[in-house]
């Protein structure tokens, strides 16, 4: 209980104490002789009051001092936690400065010649996405992510009708996005992304990588910006392409398993299932499908 209602209790007890006693004085009709029954009364009242009044005063005291403990107890662990935390840091910095300079060069090291040779693996299109994933983690660890860009919008640059460059270069973005932690970074490298891979589908609106990259990354911009329903878009028309081509590629129907996921984040599950159904009889074998279905 705080003081201030403590305090008030006790205005309110003496204020029913006060209000009994003053009529005696103040009242206009006649003295008459005090009733021995009503004075023991009115004693054993007030006796009771005053005990109300120290029993509120004694718990309020009790507050008090119990607030002042706590407050003394949060500030020594705060200062206890700030100390730690010092510490902590303090030892970071010295295993930090102990380390090899031998050492760390030897792990992040990596000249143009290596560089080049990476991207030019990242770039094949045999390559697969677990193989593009250990790539570009080699290249993170090297801290190269940023020359790395740098050489394909070179290589962009001196081919800007090259689809599969425009949709490796959004690809690259978004590998920047991924490293970065602040929202409008992560938004400026996004919208890069985007504009990339709408460069790859101004060239070639069939390249089905750009556009299920796209749909992709809309997906999972935050529902604020309204992003969802391009890539519903994106993706519808991706489902389309793909049946009027007649190809089965395996990666085909991860386009059935998004584009019915977007439909149940919007509620719309009878939607969802349908297009999980149509993925399921043309991919019988995708796993994802099945599962999405056996919900």
């Amino acid at each position: 209980m705080s003081s201030s209602v403590l305090s008030a209790a006790i205005a309110a007890v003496v204020a029913a104490a006060v209000g009994i006693v003053v009529p005696q004085f103040t009242s206009d009709a006649p003295a008459t002789a005090a009733n021995p029954l009503d004075e023991a009364a009115l004693e054993a009242r007030m006796a009771k009051l005053e005990s109300q009044v120290s029993s509120a005063v004694e718990r309020l005291d009790a507050a008090t001092a119990a607030l002042e403990a706590a407050t003394v107890q949060r500030a020594e662990a705060r200062a206890m936690a700030e100390k730690a935390e010092a510490a902590a840091a303090a030892q970071r910095a010295t295993d930090d400065a102990n380390i090899p300079e031998t050492t760390a060069d030897a792990e992040h090291a990596m000249t143009d010649a290596e560089l080049s040779g990476l991207i030019g693996e990242l770039l094949r299109a045999d390559t697969g996405y677990e193989a593009e994933e250990a790539l570009w983690a080699k290249i993170k660890a090297a801290g190269q992510l940023d020359a790395a860009i740098a050489q394909i919008e070179e290589m962009v640059g001196d081919d800007p009708q090259n689809a599969d460059l425009q949709t490796d270069l959004g690809g690259a973005y978004l590998q920047k996005l991924f490293t970065v932690t602040e929202d409008p970074q992560k938004g400026v490298w996004a919208m890069k992304a985007d504009s990339a891979f709408d460069a790859a589908l101004k060239v070639n609106p069939q390249h089905w990588d750009a556009r299920f990259s796209k749909a992709t990354s809309l997906a999972f911009w935050p529902p604020i910006f309204g992003k969802q329903g391009e890539a519903i878009a994106n993706y519808e028309t991706l489902v389309q392409q793909q049946e009027a081509s007649g190809a089965t590629k395996p990666e085909y129907a991860q386009t059935y398993v998004f584009l019915g996921n977007l439909y149940e984040l919007q509620g719309k599950t009878d939607k969802a299932k349908e297009i999980w159904n149509k993925g399921a009889g043309k991919f019988p074998g995708s796993a994802e499908l099945k599962k999405k279905l056996a919900k």
